[in-house]
């Protein structure tokens, strides 16, 4: 009796059904990785803030907001920004006065803060999208530095990096308080720049 040589069995139904079962789940992780990283592209990114009780940091939580151009913004809430939008879309009156909580000029300086500058790149970003918005910066010296013009140099540094920022100088006016804050415990100023929405 000879031996015949086996024939290779034709692959069934069911192992193409797991081939291509296989294959759509691997589509679908490569589809959902990619969303993932969309998504987070444009988002304001903010350092998380630190415990007091040394745990770990929360992560800061955004609200995707679209703007009247039809963009969209990433805002924390709580900020500047996310207020200021929130004022510029509602009806209340203009008048409304916001502190800037991310712009720290060292003692005696007008210089903007390179860690702070995405604060104005979104508020230049804001006022193009409400171009009817006109505001006023209100400068303050510090505690330890009352020179009389401190104030107005730290209003036109954040004027200006908006007017680079492509917002016409037109609509943001200069306000100096010449009136030093009162210092905290650290010897430090208390007082932030401020934002004043005088149109809308």
């Amino acid at each position: 009796m000879t031996d015949r040589p086996e024939t290779a069995r034709p692959p069934t139904p069911r192992a193409h059904y797991r081939a291509y079962a296989a294959g759509a789940l691997l589509l679908l992780l490569l589809f959902a990785l990619f969303r993932g990283c969309v998504a987070t592209k444009g988002r304001e990114l903010v350092p998380p803030a630190k415990l007091e009780d040394g745990g770990v940091p929360a992560i800061p939580i955004v609200e995707r907001v679209a703007l009247p151009d039809g963009a969209v913004l990433s805002l924390e809430p709580g900020t500047l920004t996310h207020q200021l939008q929130r004022h510029l879309a509602g009806r209340d009156p203009a008048g409304r006065r916001f502190a800037f909580e991310r712009l720290d000029f060292a003692p005696g300086s007008a210089v903007i803060p390179t860690a702070d500058r995405p604060t104005i790149d979104v508020l230049a970003r804001l006022l193009r999208a409400y171009p009817k918005a006109r505001i006023g910066i209100v400068g303050h010296p510090d505690a330890r530095n009352i020179a009389p013009d401190l104030a107005r140099r730290r209003a036109g540094a954040v004027a200006a990096a908006l007017a680079t920022a492509g917002i016409a100088p037109a609509r943001v006016a200069l306000v100096a308080d010449a009136a030093a804050p009162a210092p905290t415990p650290g010897g430090a100023a208390s007082r932030p720049t401020e934002l004043v929405v005088t149109a809308k």
